[in-house]
């Protein structure tokens, strides 16, 4: 089998985004389970004037040039179907595989094996989350409104429409547009082996940053963007830590408001227990989730599932708590916070904290994980589902 995925900016491994990351990951465990990968993505960085390719076992990443690293501009879409119709001709693929829009231009070519669109999320979910931010956010809302009108000129095109969270599955399902295309969920996994409690690493991250074992540390890993509301986690953990000075948090990632959080933190006498740590690689996360013991996600996104980096908190055995933006399913090992409740808030993380309640989530925890995020039960699901496809090629074509 020879799956063509098709992703705005990837590169084995190498720390993007959730939806980069989930793509780098099926890839890859595709590539582990025989089945050959070839990866078309945007230029990797500014200015590369020439195409760029990365081979492993079983795959290669096929960077085109001259154009812009992480977006899907008018560049992107020309290159990418004019590129894959060339490849299609040399090296038949079974699949095509986009990942969110990334595919739209190739759905337009005639001779094209199944597609597969992979949604993280909708148009209308991002048009929801904007309108409650700032001014500014409301305006790039408008941008999301010309992505609703491509959902619907283009999605009919494709054979099959994979989403990664419930949410997102009952968004197409309710719009009218997308109700006739075949639709089916299949959850994003977690990589159990890498994201697990590591006590070496504890010590090894404590003693970097000066941190005594008995203090309370909380995580929190995401780009730093308003919508994912990092400054609302400082405000709930400011008010922890006026209960609790033995406390710290880290916060990972890099973004637009860095500054404005660092800025905060300087003012309110937080810089000293307010860690900004950076952009990390997946195997430096890892790390850093074993040092902290709760992750404090106060995203303002209506996410389409259970979001990456609360799959891997869990995962590495750290209580979690999320914002009632994340909606999720009872016996889930997550406690809910309010993004915009700041005391109240806290008051459920200390409520938490100094009770039997945070034993029981622990115990839980690597359980939920191994039942419903396991990566061979996801690799298994998406094989399926291409062997499903390629035959009703098959049948089709006699």
């Amino acid at each position: 089998m020879h799956v063509c995925m098709l992703v705005r900016s990837t590169v084995f491994h190498e720390h993007y985004g959730g939806m980069e990351i989930v793509a780098d990951d099926l890839a890859c465990s595709l590539a582990e389970k025989g089945v050959y990968v070839t990866i078309i993505t945007t230029s990797l960085k500014q200015n590369q004037n020439e195409i760029v390719t990365k081979k492993r076992e079983n795959m290669r990443l096929i960077s085109l040039a001259n154009m812009p690293p992480m977006k899907y501009s008018s560049s992107w879409w020309n290159k990418s179907a004019s590129f894959f119709r060339e490849l299609n001709t040399i090296e038949p693929v079974d699949v095509v595989f986009s990942v969110s829009a990334a595919g739209y231009a190739v759905s337009k070519l005639t001779d094209k094996p199944p597609l597969v669109f992979q949604a993280h999320g909708t148009a209308l979910g991002e048009i929801k989350t904007k309108i409650r931010l700032d001014w500014k956010s409301k305006v790039k809302s408008l941008k999301n409104f010309q992505g609703l009108i491509k959902d619907i000129v283009y999605l009919k095109k494709f054979d099959l429409i994979i989403t990664v969270g419930q949410k997102v599955f009952n968004d197409l399902e309710s719009q009218m547009y997308f109700k006739a295309i075949p639709k089916l969920n299949i959850t994003n996994c977690v990589d159990d082996k890498l994201f697990l409690r590591n006590d070496t690493d504890r010590s090894v991250i404590r003693s970097k940053w000066g941190i005594a074992e008995n203090s309370k540390v909380f995580i929190s890993s995401s780009r730093l963007h308003a919508e994912k509301g990092i400054l609302d986690s400082i405000k709930i953990f400011q008010h922890v830590h006026l209960s609790d000075e033995n406390t710290v948090f880290f916060v990972i990632g890099d973004g637009p408001q860095e500054e404005l959080l660092k800025t905060y933190c300087k003012e309110t006498n937080l810089a000293n227990s307010v860690l900004f740590v950076g952009k990390l690689d997946r195997e430096e996360l890892a790390m850093y989730y074993s040092a902290a013991d709760y992750l404090l996600f106060s995203t303002l996104r209506e996410e389409a599932g259970l979001p990456l980096t609360v799959l891997e908190a869990i995962s590495s055995s750290l209580i979690c708590f999320v914002s009632d933006k994340i909606k999720f399913e009872p016996g889930t090992p997550l406690v809910q916070i309010f993004s915009k409740q700041y005391e109240e808030s806290a008051r459920i993380i200390e409520e938490v904290v100094n009770s039997a309640q945070s034993t029981l989530l622990l115990s839980t925890g690597q359980k939920f994980i191994s039942n419903n995020y396991s990566r061979e039960k996801w690799i298994s699901d998406y094989i399926t589902v291409f062997d499903n496809l390629i035959d009703k090629e098959k049948v089709h074509a006699e």
